[in-house]
């Protein structure tokens, strides 16, 4: 990230030195900038999409049927403010994949060059009919889950517990569900921008890096979601047993990190 590429310029000289002292610098500065930002996009150079067909938009993004691929869609920042998230959530996607893969839609590393700005590619989760698959918060509105979906999303919560995989935003619109004949349906879990990110105004932000403080959010959250279900949270006993191990928070996206659980 580009903040990150601030460590490189020591703070307490750049007031005393001249400018033919930070030439250097400033030059590292600007060469980590550019590459954070135009080799994630370097999959698409000489191909602008232009983004047609609008399929749903969240708080911070639009996302649209990509033009070339009916399997994919691309997610497009609504400011540019957001487009870092579209960068954390492809490193979120690779990082995943060993543990979520079934749960997850399929993410492209780079971002893409759009009419609309950059945009992340990802699959389109349909229906066996082609159609697109609905959010979860659409499917509840037509009342109570099968079996089948439940199970799936009690796996999936199970995993997150298991593995330490901090998310705090359990959206009914993050989630969506394929229908994929004889009246069977898969969850997918389609926003991952939030990984480890709590957005309350807390001022120590303990979660970051105590792990028994970040379940406590997790835990509650997922009980919550359960409730607007209207099904019952399996976890009780694996979130007790849960609790206090690990102690210390393991989930980084830095290429210091280490993978969950």
């Amino acid at each position: 990230k580009a903040e990150d590429c601030k460590s490189f310029i020591p703070s307490s000289n750049l007031g005393a030195a001249s400018n033919d002292d930070h030439t250097p610098l400033a030059g590292v500065f600007c060469f980590a900038w550019c590459y954070n930002w135009f080799g994630i996009i370097r999959s698409g150079v000489g191909r602008m999409l232009f983004l047609e067909t609008w399929i749903g938009s969240g708080a911070t993004r639009d996302c649209y049927e990509h033009p070339l691929d009916p399997g994919k869609c691309v997610k497009v920042a609504k400011n540019p403010a957001a487009r870092l998230d579209l960068l954390k959530e492809a490193k979120v996607a690779r990082l995943l994949a060993p543990f979520l893969r079934e749960y997850l839609p399929r993410y492209e590393d780079a971002l893409v060059a759009t009419d609309k700005g950059l945009g992340l590619v990802c699959e389109l989760i349909r229906n066996e009919d082609g159609s697109a698959a609905e959010p979860l918060r659409e499917r509840r509105k037509r009342g109570a889950l099968e079996g089948a979906l439940v199970r799936g999303l009690d796996r999936f919560t199970g995993l997150l517990i298991e593995h330490d995989i901090f998310f705090y935003d359990f959206n009914l619109a993050n989630f969506v569900v394929q229908e994929t004949g004889d009246d069977e349906a898969k969850i997918f879990f389609t926003d991952l921008k939030g990984l480890h990110e709590n957005g309350y105004l807390g001022f120590l932000k303990l979660e970051r890096w105590i792990a028994p403080f970040a379940r406590n959010i997790m835990f509650r959250r997922m009980r919550r979601m359960y409730r607007q279900l209207g099904v019952p949270f399996p976890h009780d006993a694996l979130c007790r047993r849960k609790r206090f191990r690990p102690f210390f928070v393991r989930v980084r996206l830095g290429a210091e990190g280490r993978e969950p659980g």
